[in-house]
């Protein structure tokens, strides 16, 4: 899936992240500033399937 990178970079993020260091309203603006971002390029030229809008929702969900 072409996607599929995306997904791992969206992994890699939160990994280096500690949980335990940012309060909830700091996860959120974490999430919205830097991982809201990085599926834009791919969204620009090319149409984003469902699953695939799903699926990063569930990270970043997950995060918080």
């Amino acid at each position: 899936m072409m996607w599929d990178p995306i997904l791992k970079k969206f992994e890699r993020k939160l990994s280096c992240w500690k949980v335990n260091r940012y309060s909830p309203s700091g996860r959120i603006m974490l999430i919205k500033s830097v991982l809201s971002g990085l599926p834009n390029y791919f969204m620009y030229l090319f149409h984003i399937p469902f699953i695939v809008k799903e699926k990063v929702d569930k990270i970043q969900r997950k995060f918080l």
